[in-house]
């Protein structure tokens, strides 16, 4: 339905009134002005640089949580989304703040340095893997041995324990994705990779130059190779 200028002018006051009330907004010379603190993150929306948003599965994997972190001219902003997308939160961070909030979506573990690829997966291997896994009962030895000799893992034991992970999560994948914006402010997805949160390790699954993806155990040197250090400097030696 059409709104006439009276019943648009009541619904900005409205919601004028309901920003004051949040202590967000204040009168100038009769006019209402966002608070300074709360205009740079507006500004952040509208300009961002980057922004690295994380998927994450509840632990009953049940429902999803959703995290963005946007960043421009090194102002970061966190905006999460809670409680069934009901609750939006935003929270100004430093840079300490978010070197830990970056690092604790990548793992909750420990993170060893150095990378440590496990496999390639191609495309095919990829999608079949995840189709199986999510339609199996029970995990037998004959299935974990049976992608070990069609993958050809350089370490077998590790690929094992990516597969018994796998399993315990149904084949349900966390995602981290970055974007990027052109001089329109239109996102492009500069990077992606999956996230599997195991027993032992966190394992990750990103896409290589060939194409195909790389299956490793999350590391600081990963973190610092899908975070560009152009926008946002994160150090090994700062977690």
């Amino acid at each position: 339905a059409d709104i006439n200028d009276s019943e648009l002018q009541m619904m900005l006051e409205i919601s004028s009134r309901s920003l004051m009330a949040k202590d967000m907004i204040k009168e100038v010379n009769g006019h209402y002005k966002l608070k300074d603190e709360y205009s740079g993150y507006i500004q952040i929306l509208s300009h961002a640089e980057c922004t690295i948003q994380f998927s994450k599965f509840s632990s009953d994997l049940s429902k999803e949580e959703a995290l963005s972190i946007h960043i421009h001219n090194g102002k970061v902003f966190a905006h999460e989304v809670l409680y069934d997308q009901q609750i939006h939160t935003i929270t100004c961070l430093s840079d300490e703040e978010a070197n830990s909030m970056i690092t604790s979506r990548f793992s909750q573990k420990t993170l060893p340095k150095d990378r440590k690829i496990i496999t390639t997966l191609t495309n095919e291997n990829f999608e079949q893997l995840l189709e199986e896994i999510s339609q199996t009962t029970t995990l037998s030895s004959d299935h974990t041995e049976k992608w070990i000799s069609q993958i050809k893992p350089d370490n077998t034991e590790l690929f094992s324990d990516f597969i018994k992970d796998l399993f315990s999560r149904k084949a349900k994948l966390d995602s981290i994705l970055l974007l990027t914006y052109d001089n329109s402010n239109n996102p492009n997805v500069a990077d992606l990779c999956f996230a599997i949160p195991g027993m032992e390790a966190d394992w990750l699954i990103s896409k290589n130059p060939e194409n195909q993806f790389n299956l490793e155990s999350a590391s600081k040197d990963f973190l610092e190779t899908f975070v560009p250090s152009s926008i946002f400097k994160l150090k090994a030696s700062s977690f």
